[in-house]
Parts: C-alpha cells; structure tokens; sequence
C-alpha cells in the first residue's frame, strides 16, 4: 500500500474525516478525498461506536464549548429516540393486548406506565435496562395498578421479549418503588376468555361463567386460597362447572399444567364439599 503524501506541503502526516469522507493534512490543513477501500474498512469500526469523532475539519480536538455541546446533542438525540421507541412500544401493546385503537390519545394504562417510567428516569433506577422490556413491565405494572386481567407471558410475547427478562425487571420496579400498590389479579375476569376457547354451547356460556363466579366467590373467603394462581382458580372452577370438560383441555385454553389444575380441583371439592 502507497503511502500517503500531501500534494502541497508533501506531509506523510493526516487524519481521516467519515463524516465528509475527506483525508485531512494535519501540517497544512489540505483536503484531498478518501480512499474507498480504507473507508470501507473503517466505516463498520465507527458505526458500532467504538470511538467518537472529537475533531472538526482541519483536524483539530475539540476542547471547551464546543465539546460540551457536542454532548449534550448527542445525549439529547440518545433520550429522543428512547422517547420515540417507548410511545411506539405502548401504542403496539394499546392495539394488541387491549384492542385500543387510540390515534393520538394513550390508554389510562398507558398514561400510568409513562408516569412509571419518568419515575425510573428521575432516579436513574432503569438507566441499564432495556427500552422494550422494561416498557412491557411499566405496561404490566399499570394494568395490575387499573385491575386490568392480563398476563405478563402475553406481554412479553407480542413484543418479542424474554418472558424471564420482563419479571425480572417488574420484580425490580417493586423492590425499587415501595408506592406502587399492584392489585390481586380477579380469577373471575378470566373466565370469559376460558370459557369461549373451550368446546361450551353458546347457550350454556353464561350459565357457566356465572356457577362458576359464584364458586370462586367462595373459595376466596377460605384461607386455603392464599397464594394460588389466580388463572389456575379459574381453570379449576371451570372445570367443575362444565360436564364433559377434561383437565386437557382445559390446560390448554387457559395456559395452566395439569398438575396445577389437579390439585386445584382436590382443594375445591374437599373444601367447598363437592361430588
């Protein structure tokens, strides 16, 4: 490879611009374009941000003023696009997990995950995190704060997230911010969406939805209800309520293991004193 001389002054001695694709003179100052194939190979090598350009045009470091307000443009272009990926996150899970179809307005749960997060970045106790999974588990936090009925593994799933990745997260959100207050999830706000997925008449769905309400009702007021899965109570109840409904299929549609269900089953009936 030829080495490289200034064609007016002959200095050996120059330093390379990207930006403007230019080869700079560090004696005279002199402008001459880059060769292709060193630019090629640089270009990947600064792309990936392993080394900032602190230097303007003729060569020179940047010092004072200027680099403070290099900066901060810099960190103000890095908080707009979080900005910019974080609305776009809670509008995609308005649409997807809430059929809300809001064009400029936010969902109430929406609105309280935005007021998570400001609180995160006021006390820079999610500077680390990752932008979509800790907004999926903002998401999930307000709608366990408004009693909407959802679960974290859907979240996680519409956005291609780690399910482990968003619990891990949401776990971290309650030990770090003691006010957030997530209420109990309501087993009876699942049993529509159970009971539709199974094979039920359309006839014998609200019979069924509604024996089966008044059979979580009572199994709650019992101590032997603390600490269950509130999808596995559901199930569980389903189950009872419906003639010809296998523990299969009711696994199935409601996302729970068998033995989860099973033994669900055996503390209902021996409590609640059933055939």
């Amino acid at each position: 490879m030829a080495t490289f001389k200034c064609t007016n002054c002959s200095s050996t001695k120059f330093q390379d611009d990207l930006t403007i694709r230019e080869r700079i003179c560090k004696k005279c100052g002199m402008a001459s374009p880059m060769p292709e194939e060193i630019g090629e190979g640089r270009k990947s090598r600064y792309r990936l941000g392993t080394k900032t350009n602190t230097k303007d045009s003729f060569g020179k470091t940047i010092i004072g003023k200027q680099q403070t307000i290099q900066k901060k443009r810099k960190y103000a272009e890095s908080t707009d696009q979080n900005t910019a990926k974080i609305n776009i996150t809670l509008k995609k899970l308005e649409e997807k997990i809430l059929s809300f179809s809001g064009h400029e307005e936010f969902h109430p749960a929406s609105e309280r995950a935005l007021f998570i997060l400001k609180k995160s970045k006021k006390r820079k106790s999610l500077a680390t995190k990752e932008t979509i999974a800790k907004t999926c588990a903002a998401f999930y936090a307000a709608c366990r704060e408004i009693n909407i009925s959802k679960e974290i593994r859907q979240i996680a799933k519409s956005q291609n997230v780690y399910e482990k990745r968003v619990r891990m997260i949401y776990r971290f959100m309650l030990r770090e911010f003691p006010e957030l207050e997530p209420k109990p999830d309501d087993p009876k706000l699942k049993l529509q969406k159970m009971i539709t997925g199974m094979s039920v008449k359309p006839d014998d769905q609200l019979k069924a939805q509604i024996k089966a309400g008044k059979m979580i009702e009572k199994f709650l007021k019992l101590p032997e209800s603390s600490g269950r899965n509130p999808s596995g109570v559901a199930a569980s109840a389903v189950y009872l309520c419906v003639k010809g409904l296998t523990q299969n299929e009711a696994s199935e549609c409601s996302g729970v293991s068998l033995s989860t269900i099973a033994s669900n089953v055996k503390v209902m009936r021996k409590v609640l004193k059933l055939n």
